[in-house]
């Protein structure tokens, strides 16, 4: 008869668990940012998250939409010609990852020129989900960025009653 540590089936027995503590605890070390995607403030009913769309109502009734340009380093947004927002001095673009909130970005645009509003700074290469809105949040259009792409279309998150 052997001793314990002689047999190389103990030793796969013990193995595999102190492998899968250390894998554990590198995962938590290197892990960063958090998984919601979601940068809006939002009520937990139960089981079910309700936000705020008044937002998204109102950019609806102004008929807003958007086209984003997105550089290395920069952004332009131009407006739609039927579809100027509101007179304001300041939009927010928020660029939402999919999947790490780390690399969330809120930039300020300012205007450029007609119905057009321009930052020095871009989100990254990634896929975002982006928001644009006024500094009071008053309305919100919506657009997926996916890898790659360099222009967006934004348009209100709700369509038009039937």
């Amino acid at each position: 008869m052997h001793a314990w540590y002689r047999q190389p089936v103990m030793w796969i027995a013990i193995a595999l668990p102190a492998i899968s503590v250390l894998a554990g605890v590198g995962l938590a070390i290197t892990a960063h940012g958090g998984l919601d995607a979601s940068p809006d403030p939002v009520r937990r009913i139960a089981q079910v998250q309700t936000s705020d769309e008044a937002a998204d109502r109102r950019a609806l009734e102004l008929g807003l939409r958007a086209e984003v340009e997105l550089a290395e380093a920069a952004v332009v947004v131009q407006f739609a010609t039927d579809s100027a927002p509101p007179a304001t001095k300041a939009l927010v673009l928020i660029a939402v990852h999919a999947t790490d909130s780390g690399q969330d970005r809120r930039i300020p645009l300012s205007p450029c020129g007609a119905d057009r509003y321009c930052a020095d700074s871009a989100p990254g290469d990634a896929r975002f989900d982006l928001l644009l809105t006024d500094a009071s949040g008053s309305w919100r259009i919506v657009g997926v960025r996916e890898l790659g792409q360099q222009r967006v279309a934004l348009a209100p998150a709700w369509s038009a009653p039937r």
